[in-house]
Parts: structure tokens; C-alpha cells; sequence
């Protein structure tokens, strides 16, 4: 925000904490999804997705309100260097960014996780993890990009630079920052088992699963001394 003469809000660093809890939840799902998919579906139930998607669908309605709560400021303010804000990170210069953005981080998974059968499955909070995930990204250049680019502003206001497209390097410095953190995670499950398959297996001799009228509900117990 300092790179940007004028961007004053109050409210964009809970909401850029919020944004890095959702994307690290929607991470945490598209990885025990892979996990699930390789082996371990013994141990990882429709349950783990269940609960951890309801966490993920609050997460993702509190990202939309605190950014339109600190969106609501330049709108309403409409000062001069405020219109140029919101041109430069919105409705022009970065315009495709931040709709998709809004899109992967806020529609597709609220639109998918708002339905509890979605909700209940291992498929569809992955999806909604992995959406997040993209829009994390996209809005992420926006907001870094954008205000890395202004260059020499003056006192409280600044010249609008052209959107900075990705070059070949950028590219694949991206894809080898994805890769190198990729490489480190396999070489740590070399050394460090992925689950803890014991814990795992003592927790389900608490479990027992009951009918409680139509339906079938895991209970929770204790061992008999």
C-alpha cells in the first residue's frame, strides 16, 4: 500500500490475512484430495472434506464482505486520487485480474460449496479449494504487480501506468517456485510419514457408527476400564 500514493484503507490487511486463511484451507483440501486419490482413502473420509469445507465456505463469505466493506471507502469517497485507485486496481488497468479473481475466489465456491450434497463429497470441496487457489493467484498480481509498476510518484499522487503482462521468465519462475516446493514436500515424506496411520487407527476404535431414527451417526465413546 505505501508503493501507492493515496491507497489508504484501514481494512485491506485483516482482509489480505483472511484471503491467505482461505487460500491455505482450499490448499489443505486439494492436497488431502491428491492424498486420497494416491492411497490413503482409508484414512481420509468424506468426514475430513465435510467439516473442513463448512470452515471454507465462511472463510469465503468473509472474504467478500471485507473486501466490499473496504471497497465501499473509494466508491463513496470518489476524491480524485481515490477514482484513480479505482481505476487503476479494478475497472481498467487490472480489470481482468480482479474479475477473475472475484470469480475463482468468491462465485465458483460459493456457488458450489452453498449446496450441502456438494458439501458432503471429496470432489466437490476440492474444486472449490483448487478454484480459490487460481483467484488467490490472479489477485495476487494484481495487488503486487500493480503496485510495483508506479513508478516516481509525486507527493500524494501518481501517473497510471499500462498493465505489466507475465514475460517467458516470469513464467517460469512461477512454475519453478510450484515445482521446487513440490520437490521439497516428496523429499519430506520420504523421511516423514504423510499420515499418522497408528493415531489413525486407535481414533477409529473410539467410533462406532449408530442409526438415531433414519439416519447413521458416528459416536464418540470411551474404552471401558
Amino acid at each position: 500500500m505505501s508503493l501507492v500514493p493515496g491507497w489508504k484503507d484501514a481494512i485491506f490487511p485483516a482482509w489480505h490475512a483472511l484471503s491467505g486463511l482461505q487460500s491455505g484451507v482450499a490448499l489443505v483440501m486439494v492436497t488431502l484430495f491428491i492424498l486420497r486419490i494416491a492411497g490413503y482413502k482409508k484414512y481420509i473420509g468424506v468426514n475430513q472434506f465435510w467439516s473442513l469445507s463448512k470452515i471454507m465456505l465462511a472463510l469465503t463469505l468473509l472474504w467478500a464482505y471485507f473486501w466490499f466493506a473496504g471497497f465501499l471507502t473509494f466508491w463513496y469517497g470518489r476524491m480524485p486520487i481515490e477514482l484513480k485507485l479505482i481505476r487503476f486496481l479494478f475497472v481498467e488497468t487490472y480489470l481482468w485480474p480482479f474479475v477473475l479473481a472475484v470469480i475463482l475466489t468468491f462465485a465458483v465456491p460459493f456457488l458450489l460449496l452453498l449446496w450441502n450434497g456438494i458439501r458432503k463429497s471429496a470432489w466437490g470441496p476440492s474444486l472449490a479449494g483448487l478454484s480459490i487457489l487460481i483467484g488467490t493467484f490472479f489477485d495476487r498480481i494484481r495487488i503486487y504487480v500493480a503496485s510495483t509498476s508506479i513508478k516516481n510518484p509525486t507527493g500524494h499522487d501518481f501517473s497510471i501506468p499500462p498493465a505489466v503482462f507475465p514475460q517467458v521468465a516470469d513464467i517460469l519462475i512461477i512454475l519453478g517456485g510450484l515445482g521446487g516446493a513440490l520437490l521439497v514436500y516428496l523429499i519430506a515424506t520420504k523421511f516423514i510419514p504423510i499420515l499418522s496411520v497408528w493415531e489413525t487407527k486407535e481414533g477409529l476404535l473410539y467410533q462406532v457408527v449408530k442409526p438415531v431414527l433414519k439416519s447413521r451417526y458416528i459416536v464418540m465413546g470411551k474404552v471401558p476400564e
